[in-house]
């Protein structure tokens, strides 16, 4: 199964989010570097798992949505798995069943976007 990138479906999300606020903002790139982070860690665990889609989106609020399905996915050890320091660095996380076979993992992440500051020097 041909696995895609974590980062290339946030990356596009970003891309087209990005046009539609104020050029009052800018993406804040030590925020986008540990965002890119996360999603070789989302890799991972896709790869193991067997992830069945991802979809990412921004919300109104700049918050970064990241949806995982699965057929089944076991973390049973917090020293072993990403899947913990994860949901650590989320601002929120929702299971639910798209399906009878399929979970679905959303994952909210803090903006990356920063108010420029006016008239600083």
């Amino acid at each position: 199964m041909h696995f895609v990138k974590c980062s290339d479906i946030v990356k596009m999300s970003i891309d087209e989010f990005t046009p539609t606020i104020s050029d009052d903002y800018f993406v804040n790139r030590e925020y986008y570097s540990v965002l890119m982070e996360y999603c070789d860690e989302f890799d991972k665990l896709g790869e193991e798992f067997c992830v069945q889609s991802i979809t990412s989106s921004v919300d109104e609020n700049m918050i970064i949505h990241i949806v995982f399905e699965f057929e089944d996915i076991t973390v049973q050890d917090r020293e072993t798995y990403s899947f913990y320091d994860l949901i650590d660095r989320s601002v929120g996380v929702s299971f639910s069943y798209q399906s009878e076979d399929v979970i679905r993992t959303e994952f909210m992440f803090p903006s990356i976007w920063e108010k420029r500051k006016i008239g600083v020097d």
